[in-house]
C-alpha cells in the first residue's frame, strides 16, 4: 500500500442518509464535503483530526475482540463522534478521530482471512529495554523493531472513513490484549526485551537486582510503555512523511493506564503541543519503579519536573522506593478527563474506600477543579439494534419485524411490540439453553464482561436465587460472562461449585456459562431476557444497562456511580438532590429497578476478604478472617439484591403490561440520551475545552472559495485567541478568514 493512499485527514464520503440519525427526535440533516456552499447551507466545521491510542483488540470484523467497556470504546468513540452535531448554537459535521493499536497475535492471525486487511505503510523504528545488574553492568536488550500497519475503515452508519493503525513488532507476536492474562505472555514480554534464556527470565520476574518484584502486571505496563514510544514516533514521521504541517493531529485520546505514558512519549517526540484526554475506565493503575520506567528510555527528567515520581512500599519487601503511577502520569499531562461525574465523586471520596491511597486522587481533584470531567455513557454497538441485527434472524430468534426496520425509529415501539418480540425470542433461548421453555416465565440474566464477586457482584447475586426460585415458581436465572483470569486464578470451578445445588434443585430453571459471551449468543441473549441484572459494588460507566434497554430489557442495578444516571427509578431517586437525574425522571420516569444502596467501600473490603488466594483450590483460604462486621455487610448486600430482585418479579407477574411499559420507557431513555447524535455533542465540548486549555487554537475543516477542498487552515500567527471561528452562516466572514488583516493572526488556506 502507498503511503498516500491513506490520508491522515480522511475524505467525506457523501451519504443519503444517516441510519442511526434518522431514529433520533431531532435529526440531523448529511452535507457533502466536497461542494461549496455559502449562507444557510454552508458546509459545518469539523473538530480535529485526533487520535486515539488503545492497546486493546477491538475490531468491526474480527470475531471474539469485544473486551468490555475498555475494548469496546476503541472503535466504537472514533465512529461514533465521527457525525454531525450542534453544540452550543454552532453546527459541526463530527469529530475527525483516527485509532491506533498493537498488532496483537490474534490481530496477526485473522489479518488473512480480513476483508479489508492491515498493510504497512513502510515506516519503522527501534526500541529495547536495559538494566543494571548484580555487579552494576548495563545490560542492553535487543533492538525490537516497530512497524506501523493501516487500514482505512468505513464508518457504516454514514460512509464517512477513519484510518485505523496498528504497530507490528515481536513485543506482540505471542500476546493477545494488554492484560498479559495468558499462559507464557509475560514471560514473552521478557524475552523479547532482554533476549535472554528461559531460565534468566523466570528469574528476571521473580525479582531484580534491588528486590523489587516483577511478577503480574508488570510486563503488561513495559508492553504499554514500549507501544506508546512506538505509536507516537512513527505518527511523527507518518505526519512528516505527508509533507504538511496542517494535517498533524490536534489532540489524542490516553485510554486508561495502558496509555498513561503518553504525554511522556508525546513530548520525547517533539508532539507536545497536542491536547491530551484522559480516559479514566476505573481505578485500576500500575506503579512502576523509576529506574525501571528509566530503562525503558523514557526521559526520566520528565516526571521529576511533573513531581510524578513518589515513594511507594513495596508489597513484597516491605521497604519504600521511589516509582510511577501511570494513571497519574496520564492525568497529570492531560488538558481534560472523560470520565462518569458520579464516579468521580466517589473516587475523592475517601469515606468510601475507594481512591483512598492511590496517587492519582490529586491530580483528579485538579481536573474536577476545572470542570472538566464529562458523562460519557454511550450506546456502542449497532448489533444491539432490534429491528436489523444479523443474530435475530437465525436459531429460531426473531427481529422486532418491519416497524422502524428501515429507518430505526424506537419511538415507534410500544410496551406490547416489546412483549411480543421478548415471548417469541424468549423461547428460542430457553429452547438453546435447555431451560423450561414458557413464554410467560420471568426471566432474568446476569451478563456482564465478567463473572467478579468483587466489584460485579456474582457470589451476592449467586446467594439470593435460591430464595426466589421458591418464592417465585415463574423466574429463570441466565448467568453468562468469561472468567476472570485463567490457570491459577481461573474462578470457573469455584463458580461451577456454587451453582451446581441450585440447578440440582431448580432443574430447567437456571443456567450458568462460564466464558466469554461472543458473537452471536450476547445479543440472542439480551433479545431473549425480560431484565438484565447489574449488582455491582463499584460501576465506573457500565454499558449493560444502555445497550440491553435497545433490546426491551428492563434494568435491575445497583444504585452506583456510573448506575446513577442511566437506570431510574423513583423507589430510590425520588428524593435525588441531582438536578439532571431530576430532570431525566419527570421526563421518562421508570426504567428500571435499582437495589437499595449498601455501603460499597465496606462491601469491596469484606467480600475480598471472605475469598481465597486461589478460587480453584478448595483447599486454599483467605488472607485475613472475616470479622462479624464483616459478615454482616455482607448479608446487608445479598438481602438488597433479593428485595430489589423481588420487585422486579412483582411487577411482572401482577402485570406483565406494566413491566414491559418500563422496558419501553428504558428504550427511549437509552436511545433518546446515550446514543451517538445525543453523547458526541459532550465529547465535542470536552475536546474543545481540552484545546482551549492546550492554548491550541480552534482549527476546524472548512470549504471556502480559497481553499475548496477543506483542508486544514493554517494559523501564521501566535496570537490565535484573537481569532474568532468561521461563521458557516456568514459568506463574508468565510471570505474574511482568509484574508490579511494587521491586527488578526493569518489564515492561510492549504489545498
Amino acid at each position: 500500500m502507498q503511503l498516500h493512499s491513506l490520508p491522515l485527514a480522511p475524505q467525506y464520503r457523501p451519504s443519503s442518509r444517516l441510519s442511526r440519525q434518522a431514529s433520533q427526535p431531532s435529526a440531523l440533516k448529511a452535507t457533502p464535503a466536497r461542494a461549496i456552499y455559502f449562507g444557510k447551507n454552508a458546509p459545518k466545521p469539523v473538530i480535529g483530526p485526533g487520535l486515539f491510542f488503545t492497546m486493546e483488540r477491538s475490531m468491526p470484523d474480527m470475531e471474539g475482540t469485544w473486551a468490555g467497556g475498555l475494548g469496546s470504546v476503541s472503535l466504537t468513540i472514533p465512529y461514533g463522534v465521527n457525525m454531525p452535531f450542534t453544540l452550543e448554537g454552532k453546527d459541526y459535521d463530527g469529530i475527525r478521530m483516527d485509532v491506533i493499536q498493537p498488532f496483537y497475535a490474534s490481530l496477526a492471525k485473522a489479518n488473512d482471512t480480513l476483508s479489508n486487511p492491515f498493510t504497512p505503510t513502510g515506516l519503522t523504528t527501534s526500541l529495547h529495554y536495559q538494566y543494571k545488574d548484580k555487579t552494576g553492568s548495563i545490560v542492553k536488550g535487543p533492538d525490537i523493531p516497530f512497524e506501523l500497519m493501516a487500514r482505512e475503515e468505513t464508518i457504516p452508519e454514514s460512509g464517512r472513513k477513519i484510518n485505523v493503525f496498528a504497530i507490528k513488532s515481536p513485543l506482540f507476536n505471542n500476546i493477545n490484549s494488554a492484560y498479559l492474562t495468558h499462559k507464557g505472555e509475560s514471560e514473552t514480554v521478557w524475552q523479547t526485551l532482554l533476549g535472554n534464556s528461559a531460565e534468566d527470565v523466570s528469574a528476571m520476574i521473580e525479582k531484580d537486582s534491588s528486590g523489587t518484584y516483577y511478577r503480574g502486571s508488570f510486563p503488561a505496563a513495559l508492553a504499554s510503555i514500549y507501544f506508546n514510544r512506538a505509536a507516537t514516533n512513527l505518527i511523527k514521521q507518518y505526519q512528516d512523511k505527508q509533507g504538511d504541517a496542517n494535517k498533524n493531529y490536534k489532540f489524542a485520546v490516553i485510554n486508561d493506564w495502558i496509555s498513561g505514558v503518553l504525554p511522556a512519549a508525546l513530548d520525547e517526540n517533539g508532539m507536545d503541543d497536542m491536547a491530551r484526554l484522559y480516559y479514566m475506565h476505573n481505578t485500576h493503575d500500575y506503579r512502576i519503579p523509576e529506574q525501571s520506567l528509566e530503562d525503558t528510555g523514557l526521559n526520566p527528567n520528565y516526571f521529576k519536573k511533573s513531581e510524578l515520581v513518589k515513594q511507594v512500599r513495596d508489597k513484597q519487601t516491605r521497604k519504600k522506593s521511589p516509582h510511577v503511577s501511570l494513571v497519574e502520569t496520564g492525568m497529570s499531562g492531560a488538558n481534560g478527563i472523560f470520565m462518569s461525574d458520579s464516579y468521580a465523586e466517589r473516587v475523592t471520596d475517601k469515606s468510601t474506600g475507594l481512591g483512598t491511597g492511590h496517587l492519582f486522587v490529586d491530580r483528579l481533584n485538579q481536573h474536577l477543579s476545572k470542570h472538566m470531567v464529562h458523562d460519557i455513557h454511550h450506546v456502542p454497538e449497532s448489533d444491539f439494534n432490534p429491528f436489523k441485527s444479523p443474530y435475530l434472524e437465525e436459531d429460531g430468534f426473531t427481529t422486532m419485524g418491519s416497524k422502524g426496520k428501515e429507518t430505526g425509529n424506537y419511538k415507534d415501539v410500544t410496551a406490547a411490540d416489546i412483549k411480543a418480540f421478548k415471548q417469541t425470542n424468549k423461547v428460542a433461548l430457553q429452547k438453546k439453553l435447555g431451560l423450561t421453555e414458557d413464554p410467560n416465565a420471568f426471566l432474568a440474566s446476569y451478563i456482564l464482561s465478567r463473572q467478579d464477586s468483587i466489584q460485579k457482584g456474582i457470589e451476592s447475586l449467586i446467594e439470593s436465587i435460591p430464595q426466589l426460585l421458591k418464592k417465585n415458581p415463574n423466574l429463570q436465572f441466565l448467568i453468562s460472562g468469561p472468567e476472570i483470569g485463567e490457570g491459577d486464578d481461573s474462578n470457573k470451578a469455584w463458580l461451577e461449585s456454587l451453582m451446581d445445588p441450585i440447578r440440582k434443585e431448580f432443574p430447567g430453571r437456571v443456567f450458568l456459562e462460564v466464558k466469554g459471551h461472543r458473537g452471536k449468543d450476547r445479543y440472542q441473549y439480551v433479545a431473549g431476557t425480560d431484565a438484565v441484572i447489574f449488582p455491582s459494588s463499584y460501576e465506573p460507566y457500565g454499558l449493560p444497562q444502555v445497550e440491553a434497554p435497545l433490546m426491551g430489557c428492563a434494568i435491575i442495578s445497583s444504585n452506583v456511580d456510573g448506575l446513577k444516571k442511566t437506570v431510574l427509578d423513583p423507589h430510590t431517586d425520588t428524593n435525588t438532590n441531582d438536578p439532571l437525574l431530576k430532570q431525566y425522571l419527570e421526563k421518562y420516569g421508570q426504567t428500571g429497578f435499582k437495589i437499595d444502596p449498601f455501603n460499597p467501600g465496606k462491601y469491596f473490603k469484606a467480600i475480598a476478604k471472605r475469598h481465597p488466594v486461589k478460587k480453584s483450590d478448595k483447599n486454599a483460604k483467605p488472607k485475613k478472617p472475616m470479622t462479624e462486621t464483616d459478615k454482616a455487610i455482607l448479608k446487608e448486600a445479598k438481602d438488597n439484591i433479593t428485595a430489589g430482585l423481588q420487585r422486579a418479579v412483582d411487577t411482572y407477574t401482577e402485570s406483565p403490561d406494566d413491566f414491559y411499559a418500563i422496558a419501553q420507557r428504558a428504550m427511549q431513555f437509552s436511545i433518546n440520551v446515550y446514543s451517538w447524535p445525543s453523547m458526541t455533542p459532550r465529547y465535542g465540548k470536552a475536546i474543545l475545552a481540552a484545546m482551549a486549555d492546550k492554548d491550541i487554537a480552534q482549527k476546524t475543516y472548512l470549504p471556502t472559495q480559497a481553499n475548496p477542498s477543506g483542508e486544514q487552515l493554517s494559523v501564521t500567527s501566535k496570537d490565535t485567541d484573537a481569532t474568532p471561528a468561521p461563521n458557516p452562516d456568514n459568506n463574508q466572514a468565510q471570505k474574511g478568514s482568509a484574508e490579511k488583516t494587521p491586527e488578526k493572526p493569518v489564515l492561510k488556506a492549504t489545498g
